[in-house]
């Protein structure tokens, strides 16, 4: 990889190295044309970073972090070619739940006469989930009754209790970083569908992740790519026949085509000439929904690879992905930004004794990813209503401008394999400009 300044006409400038950014920027490079990627960043991966916990010799994933190679075949096409290998989280051997606004420990977070309720609320989503064509955009597919929030999909189910609460913490909290309220019911399901139509492979399958980290794969598609760091762009130029590309500082840069590869929430902040086309300026008004916080706690005194889901509760989600010998290492998810403060330890340490009492949080650490320029939120979750009404514009091309992020992808959008997959398909309205 280098970062050298280039002042001739690229064939193809592509903005952002995240995976979306570096599928496009290989697949070009590889076609043996010539290309700059600008990131604004100074380093690689967007949404996904591998790096060291500060002050301990733990590597650990701020981003995303999790793959189903059984059914996400991007991805998993991407982790044969380079030769990379996967690792599993630990199955949790000690629970707590935190449900109806009190944490029990061990069992089944259900309670026995509620079973029936689960039953046929897991049956209701996984037919709602047949009814989606995978690899199909799902706004060609008449799915607009599906397109509303989830918490109204979940009245209109009858689905309440205990597994009411289940389904908000888990599939809109966790899943999608957000309330139900504010997550299209349509997205939630697609993810069953993906997940050959079964709501266990959702529940269960994100613990699937690479034994060197995401970025063994987003290091490995960077090699001998041109990546200029440090460099975000503040304005893109369309002319008859060629784009211009100007980061902040005022250096600009030239080529006949450019793939737009950041967060769709940040489009706003870059001034296109000419405007986009009137859908995507909704689209970044509107913004996406997701606005997770994930936090890494190192422990003392927790149960051994203890695991906890709840709601209404500082963290949905609360597990150890490393035991060491100076104590647990956790990772834990919280949608509530006024009830868990990743940068005020006494909140953090509040937060996990809701679930594992007995615990003492000896340091935590956290990226912001809600409050950086450069992704503004978290992973994708649509909005009720933006799916159908918003995602063919959101990655339809124009001019000589290819959209290529995890947000805009087909199948498994918020995903890396959603991100390698958008970025797969820009070779094809890339060849249409390019000739």
């Amino acid at each position: 990889m280098t970062t050298k300044e280039q002042t001739a006409m690229f064939d193809v400038i592509v903005i952002g190295a995240g995976f979306a950014g570096l599928t496009a920027a290989r697949d070009q490079h590889d076609a043996g044309r010539s290309v700059l990627v600008l990131e604004a960043r100074d380093r690689i991966g967007g949404r996904t970073h591998y790096d060291y916990l500060d002050g301990l010799d733990q590597k650990v994933e701020y981003g995303g972090t999790w793959v189903v190679p059984k059914y996400q075949h991007h991805v998993a096409r991407e982790v044969e070619r380079y030769g990379l290998e996967y690792t599993t989280s630990p199955a949790g051997e000690n629970f707590a739940w935190h449900f109806n606004g009190a944490t029990t420990v061990g069992g089944f977070p259900i309670p026995m006469d509620e079973i029936p309720q689960l039953e046929q609320a897991v049956s209701r989503i996984v037919e709602a989930s047949r009814r989606i064509q995978w690899g199909v955009p799902f706004e060609e597919q008449g799915l607009e009754d599906l397109d509303i929030p989830f918490s109204q999909w979940l009245q209109d189910n009858e689905i309440e209790g205990t597994t009411l609460e289940f389904f908000k913490s888990y599939g809109a909290g966790l899943c999608f970083g957000t309330y139900p309220e504010n997550i299209s019911a349509l997205h939630v399901i697609s993810w069953v569908t993906g997940c050959g139509n079964s709501a266990w492979n959702v529940f269960n399958g994100p613990t699937i992740k690479l034994a060197k980290g995401t970025a063994s794969l987003y290091d490995a598609m960077a090699k001998d790519l041109d990546i200029r760091l440090s460099s975000p762009v503040t304005h893109i130029e369309q002319g008859s026949d060629s784009v211009t590309v100007t980061v902040a500082g005022g250096q600009s840069f030239a080529a006949r085509a450019a793939v737009v590869a950041v967060p769709l929430n940040t489009w706003a902040n870059i001034e296109f000439s000419p405007a986009l086309c009137e859908g995507k300026q909704q689209f970044t008004a509107e913004r996406l929904a997701g606005r997770d916080v994930k936090i890494w706690v190192h422990t003392r005194n927790a149960p051994r690879h203890f695991a906890s889901l709840g709601w209404d509760a500082p963290l949905e989600w609360l597990s150890t992905e490393f035991e060491r010998e100076e104590g647990s290492i956790m990772v834990g998810f919280g949608i509530n930004e006024e009830l868990i403060d990743p940068t005020d330890p006494g909140s953090v340490a509040r937060a996990v004794k809701t679930v594992v009492p007995e615990a003492d949080v000896v340091n935590s650490w956290s990226e912001d990813w809600n409050g950086s320029p450069y992704s503004l939120g978290t992973w994708t979750a649509f909005r009720p209503g933006q799916i159908t009404r918003l995602a063919a514009d959101s990655r339809r091309t124009e001019g000589r401008l290819v959209f290529a992020n995890a947000d805009v992808a087909v199948e498994f959008s918020g995903w890396i394999d959603g991100a390698i997959e958008s970025g797969t398909r820009a070779a094809t309205p890339l060849a249409e400009i390019l000739g």
